[in-house]
């Protein structure tokens, strides 16, 4: 699959920046998923540079996050921490749900290269700073959180139904 997509890539298919990047987000994940680390960083580099090119600024963040992911697998554990620290800073302070979303993603990733370095004090306190992501204030009147109940009114004590006896005819 992978040799097809970087075909692809080159093809006429892929001159459209739009096609290009669909098609770097699959060759990234195949890279993801046959633990490509090499090639993991070389395509998610050229879609950060793409995702930049194009304003898509959240989404370069996030992909600096596979960078650095790719870079601690690849031993590189100073850059690739770096990478990943930088993507959170930039990302964390946003209250758009893009911006959280791939902020909670580059959290995310800062789990798995702690992890993949054997690192697991810092885990938790990372894994605490992705349930502290800014979150929306809901309003208590017509929206009700999942994290908090809406206020509501005490219900009142039910009143035993009144049974009435219904004669039954048999045919």
């Amino acid at each position: 699959m992978q040799q097809m997509l970087e075909r692809l890539i080159q093809s006429p298919f892929a001159d459209s920046t739009h096609q290009r990047k669909e098609v770097l987000d699959l060759l990234v994940a195949v890279a993801w998923r046959l633990e490509d680390h090499e090639q993991h960083l070389h395509w998610a580099t050229e879609k950060a540079d793409l995702c930049r090119s194009l304003g898509h600024q959240t989404e370069a963040h996030s992909t600096e996050a596979d960078i650095g992911v790719a870079l601690v697998e690849m031993g590189h554990e100073a850059e690739g921490l770096g990478r990943i620290n930088n993507a959170i800073a930039s990302l964390a302070p946003h209250r758009r749900f893009a911006e959280m979303d791939a902020c909670v993603t580059a959290l995310k990733r800062k789990i798995n290269a702690l992890s993949t370095l054997e690192r697991y004090d810092e885990i938790m306190p990372t894994a605490r700073a992705t349930c502290r992501t800014p979150r929306r204030r809901w309003r208590t009147t017509a929206i009700s959180s999942p994290c908090r109940p809406m206020a509501t009114k005490p219900k009142p004590t039910p009143t035993p139904p009144t049974t009435t006896r219904h004669a039954t005819t048999w045919r």
